[in-house]
């Protein structure tokens, strides 16, 4: 049985407490392709907010609720999604490496969404050897000559647990170490000489 997310509980309760049926409740929301609606309403309930902040007014109103209740219950369902996306990144987390480029942004964007940013940008390390040697292997598996769409390689980042990454150069030289292992769909900049992990365009939230 799928988990039952703040939100989606408030959307049920409230139109029971109406007596409001699916399709009365997206009419009363303005929408005049229920089909519509209907799907959103369902995308909700399976933990896909997406775009469920477009209707936060729209659904209070249809639930005769304020505006604040429905922020609340959708901060409250982020933060379980957000949760369960952590824990699940965890128990899913093997030691890699991640190539870093001149470029944080694709550009054409196009090619790593053909291509994939994981092929493009993830280096698998054989994690039978010793943590020592992980930075030797991301070195050897570097691509040649660039990555497509990312441009020249500046450095890569082994990540060693979700809580423990290290940049290195390209000679292999350590260059920052992180208390949290570095995600595709982010990017490393430096601001005063500090090297600062900060999310990249590229892997949005909602």
């Amino acid at each position: 049985m799928p988990p039952i997310y703040p939100l989606p509980e408030l959307i049920v309760r409230r139109s029971r407490e109406l007596n409001l049926t699916r399709t009365q409740l997206v009419l009363r929301m303005g929408y005049a392709n229920v089909t519509k609606g209907l799907r959103r309403l369902a995308a909700i309930e399976h933990g896909d907010l997406r775009h469920s902040g477009q209707f936060h007014g729209p659904l209070a109103a249809a639930l005769e609720i304020s505006p604040e209740a429905v922020e609340d219950a959708y901060a409250a369902t982020r933060a379980v999604l957000d949760a369960e996306n952590e824990a699940a990144y965890r128990d899913a987390f093997r030691p890699h490496a991640v190539v870093l480029t001149e470029r944080s942004i694709p550009n054409p964007i196009f090619v790593a969404a053909f291509m994939g940013v994981e092929r493009l940008l993830r280096i698998r390390l054989d994690t039978d050897a010793a943590p020592a040697a992980y930075s030797q292997q991301a070195r050897e598996l570097l691509p040649e000559g660039g990555v497509p769409a990312f441009g020249r390689i500046i450095g890569y980042v082994v990540n060693y647990s979700p809580d423990e990454a290290v940049q290195f150069d390209l000679e292999g030289r350590e260059v920052a170490r992180f208390g949290r292992a570095i995600r595709l769909g982010q990017t490393i900049v430096r601001i005063g000489g500090r090297t600062v992990p900060l999310r990249s365009l590229m892997a949005p939230r909602d």
